[in-house]
């Protein structure tokens, strides 16, 4: 959607961890990665991470989706077919 966010990297929400690398040898590795750096983010108070800027918007990260949610996977959706992604998580800390 034109008003969807960019998560993927560069940006400021970007992961961090990438697939492969020590300790984020996986994807679901890396993302888990993600969420602990971003609840230590969050007890700091970053102002550049205030994840209210990203509460009921669009997420857009080049992770792979499965076929049925090529256009998409909506909130809360446990797809094993898609890959893991960081912005899940920003979408559930953000949206609670």
């Amino acid at each position: 959607p034109i008003d969807a966010v960019s998560v993927a990297r560069p940006s400021k929400w970007g992961n961090p961890f990438r697939i492969g690398a020590p300790g984020s040898e996986t994807a679901e590795a890396a993302v888990e990665l993600y969420r602990a750096f971003l609840v230590t983010l969050e007890a700091t108070e970053q102002p550049s991470h205030d994840l209210a800027e990203l509460s009921g918007k669009h997420l857009a990260c080049h992770c792979q989706l499965c076929d049925a949610h090529a256009l998409g996977k909506p909130l809360g959706v446990d797809c094993p077919d898609c890959a893991p992604c960081h912005a899940d998580v920003l979408l559930e800390r953000a949206n609670g």
